[in-house]
Formats: structure tokens, sequence, C-alpha cells
């Protein structure tokens, strides 16, 4: 096996790792689903079996910090947040993380364009296409593929006086503010921050100069500005 090995240029250990991934497991220990292969052996013998392990974790939950822990490494204080950012700065690391990531978008056929399109069902969704003209709820066979999309569908199991299981649904819209906030967000129409140098009409820094021009004690605190008006005063 070592002369196979060598001959390919994949360590002996390697024939324990798995290529790709084939199905999903439980892992007891953690309760968590985990892939069985991580498809990163596009690299053979650039990948130590620690760096390969770690790459497994990462893409459990995309935690450096944890998937260097249950990788194995030993770490103390601090020292596993530093040495996962290391690990994931590392070219070959990097490299096989994406190459695993695309492939998994590939097999499930999730792509950004997809993610906005379902934010966008929720986020536009016409609560009258669900009702029929009298008020009552369509059949969800005539609902269009959008509108289904835009919902929430709640099932409860009860049971009558006689012991017989009983079904109680219940259907609703998936949040929309949510989805048009993400929406929002995605296409720069929220900002978190104001950006006020370079826009000398931005209400903001109208305020701020006349402030500053009337003499007053009262003192703005803008990040990276402050000591500047503390100087001038």
């Amino acid at each position: 096996m070592c002369a196979l090995s060598c001959l390919i240029g994949i360590p002996p250990n390697s024939y324990l790792m798995p290529l790709f991934f084939s199905h999903v497991v439980v892992n007891s220990t953690r309760g968590i689903f985990k892939p069985e292969g991580l498809g990163i052996m596009t690299t053979p013998g650039k990948l130590t079996p620690k760096q390969k392990r770690f790459i497994e974790e990462f893409l459990l939950d995309l935690n450096g910090t944890a998937a260097y822990k249950r990788a194995g490494y030993n770490a103390k204080g601090h020292g596993a947040e530093v040495n996962a950012a290391k690990l994931l700065s590392n070219t070959e690391v990097a490299s096989a993380i994406s190459a695993a990531q695309a492939k998994r978008s590939r097999r499930i056929e999730v792509t950004a364009d997809r993610v906005i399109q379902e934010l966008a069902a929720i986020a536009f969704a016409d609560p009258r296409k669900l009702l029929t003209p009298d008020g009552g709820m369509r059949p969800m066979h005539e609902l269009d593929t959008d509108t289904r999309a835009a919902l929430i569908i709640e099932v409860t199991q009860m049971a009558d006086a006689d012991g017989t299981p009983t079904f109680s649904r219940k259907v609703k819209f998936a949040d929309k503010l949510v989805a048009l906030d993400k929406l929002a967000r995605h296409l720069g129409l929220l900002q978190d921050k104001i950006k006020l140098v370079g826009d000398p009409e931005n209400p903001l820094m109208v305020l701020i100069q006349r402030i500053n021009s009337r003499g007053s004690s009262i003192r703005p605190v803008i990040e990276g500005v402050v000591e500047e008006y503390e100087r001038v005063a």
C-alpha cells in the first residue's frame, strides 16, 4: 500500500479519507448533521490530516475557532482563534474550502440568484393570490410558484375524543418586512453607517458645521473626527 501511495502521490492515511459527499449522517456525539466526504482531495499530498479535518469541521458551521478545536488542535487562550485565522489564510486550505463549497452549491443548486429570488417572492408576495373571490383560501395546487414560496405551513397533530389522530394546518406568509430589509441591504439601499467625508451637503455635516461656527460648547462625537474638533476648540 505504501508503494502505491508513493507512486500516485497520496499519503497512506488518505485511503481512509472520503473523496466526495455521499450522504448525510447524524453525529450522535454532538447531535448535528455531518456530511461524509467534502471533496477536499483536489490537492493530494499538500494538506495534512489535521488540515483536512479542520476543513471538514469548518464546513459544518463556518466557525473557524470551533473547527480548530474540533479538529484536534491544542490551543490555549486566544490561540484557537489566531491559529484558525492562519489556517483559513493558508492558500491550500482556502482553495480546498472554496472547492468544497462550490461543489456543494452545485449539488444542491444553491446560487446567489436563487436566494435573491426566494427573498423577492416573500418581499413582494400578494395576499390576494391566496384567496378566492369569496374570501376562502385557494387549494395549494392552484397557487403560483412565487406565492407558494412565500408561505409557511404549520401542521399540528392532535387527537379527538376517541383518540383518533387529527391534524390542524395553519398557513401564513413569511415575514415580508424582513425580506424587504435583506433585499434593500443587498442592493445598497440601506446602510447602518453614514459616511460624512466628502459629502458637504449631508444634513448631519451641515449641522456639525453650524454648531462649530457658532462657537457652541456642544461638540459632536464622530468616529475619526473627534480629535480634530477638540483641537479646533
